[in-house]
Parts: C-alpha cells; structure tokens; sequence
C-alpha cells in the first residue's frame, strides 16, 4: 500500500478525509474532491468526528453576540463592515480577499478596516475559516478558530494585540472587536 501525502494547495495544511470521496484541510478547512485510493479510503472515515470539527459557526456566533444587549454597537462604528453594510460593499469585500489573504473559498462575516480613506488594504476580516490581518507595517497575520481559541487577545491603548501581533484601531472599535474576541473565545 503506498503512502499519500494529502496537503491543502491553499495553506499546505493536512487535507483529513471526511467521507462521501472528500477531503477537509485541518487548518483553512478548504474541501476537496479526493481521487483513486484517497477516495475509497475516505469511504470509511468516521461521520461523527466530521460533525464535531464543524459544529463551530462563526457567522451564528457573531450574530449572536451582536445581537446581545452588552455588545457595543459593532454595525454602527464607522471602521466596521458587517451585514447588510458589507452586502452593500462588494469592493470591501474584494480588498479583503486581495489585502489581508483571505482564501478566495472562505466566507467573509466581518471587516474592520482602519485605513484613512478605507481602502481596504489594512485592517482585519473575520471569516468561516478564522481571522485575517494586516497592520500598518503591512505585516500580517491569521488565526484558524483553533488557533484563536487558545490565543492570549489584550486591548492595548488603541492597540489590539492578539498574540503579541499588534492591530491598531480607534478605542471605540477596539472595545467592539475586544467584546466579540471575548465571546467567541468564551463560547
């Protein structure tokens, strides 16, 4: 039996096999139509380990923390695009696949971006797959839902460090991102 190596042309993750002839990346859960052994192989994978990786919805999580009494007002900051404001913005959403390396696959829920004329080339998008940023270094960063669970997020005046990768935003905003990275953490 030879030995395939699966790997995600996207992330270079791990592509795990998830039944039906598919395959999921581990990291940007990008799926894959697999092919030949990988396939059959794929035939046996166990249904009940797919569902607990997926029973996380980030889009559900947010809308209900935006939805919630204690959330400051996320739709109505000037930074941040979510909703029918980012529906409205195609070219939004467009900067956040070209700036900030969200996978052309992944879903984007939620945009801050902090640039003067809001061009989109710096900022942070949260997306199905986890979160995308550039700061103004244009150094960026992303974090999978696995990776963001476990990490250390501090407000920081007018700084929001998420593992020591430093995103600067206005204070309003930082405290809206801050309570949502709370309650996703939390949850």
């Amino acid at each position: 039996m030879e030995i395939v190596s699966m790997t995600c042309p996207n992330c270079m993750g791990p592509i795990k096999p998830i039944g039906g002839g598919y395959g999921k990346c581990e990291y940007c859960g990008a799926k894959f139509k697999l092919a030949g052994e990988e396939a059959a192989n794929a035939e046996a994978f166990d249904e009940e380990e797919e569902e607990e990786e997926d029973d996380f919805d980030a889009a559900a999580e947010i809308e209900d923390y935006i939805g919630s009494r204690d959330c400051p007002p996320l739709k109505d900051m000037t930074d941040v695009w979510y909703g029918s404001r980012l529906k409205q913005d195609p070219g939004k959403v467009d900067a956040a696949y070209k700036y900030l390396g969200v996978p052309s696959d992944g879903d984007i829920i939620l945009i801050v971006d902090n640039t003067l004329f809001h061009n989109g080339k710096k900022g942070l998008a949260i997306t199905d797959y986890g979160i995308y940023l550039r700061d103004e270094d244009d150094d960026m960063e992303s974090y999978t839902w696995e990776e963001f669970w476990d990490a250390d997020v501090d407000p920081l005046d007018g700084h929001l460090s998420i593992d020591n990768f430093y995103f600067i935003t206005d204070d309003s905003t930082m405290e809206g991102i801050t309570g949502l990275f709370d309650y996703l953490q939390e949850g």
